[in-house]
């Protein structure tokens, strides 16, 4: 089961709000890529690299500057946070994570 927490699904509606001021349909592109790439994770959850912050692990969607930090908990993945590259953004994942 995937499982997409409260704070990546905030994170998600950031993203979709910052693109569609600027163009909507891109908006709706880059979030459907990136769900879409995270179901990958479904029956490859081991795909990700080992995550910055412990437990965790990171997917790098090919096509968008975006990483989805994810970790495997009760038989489920759990999907954390997508962050765009440019930020710096572990700690802030670790206070999610908790």
């Amino acid at each position: 089961m995937l499982r997409w927490l409260d704070a990546a699904l905030a994170d998600l509606r950031a993203i979709k709000k910052y693109i569609a001021e600027e163009n909507p349909d891109a908006a709706r592109r880059v979030i459907a890529s990136i769900r879409s790439e995270t179901n990958i994770l479904l029956n490859q959850s081991t795909i990700g690299r080992v995550g910055r912050i412990a437990d965790t692990r990171e997917l790098v969607m090919s096509q968008y500057p975006y990483i989805v930090a994810y970790r495997e908990l009760n038989g489920e993945v759990q999907i954390l946070a997508v962050v765009h590259t440019s930020r710096r953004w572990p700690e802030q994942l670790a206070k999610t994570k908790k």
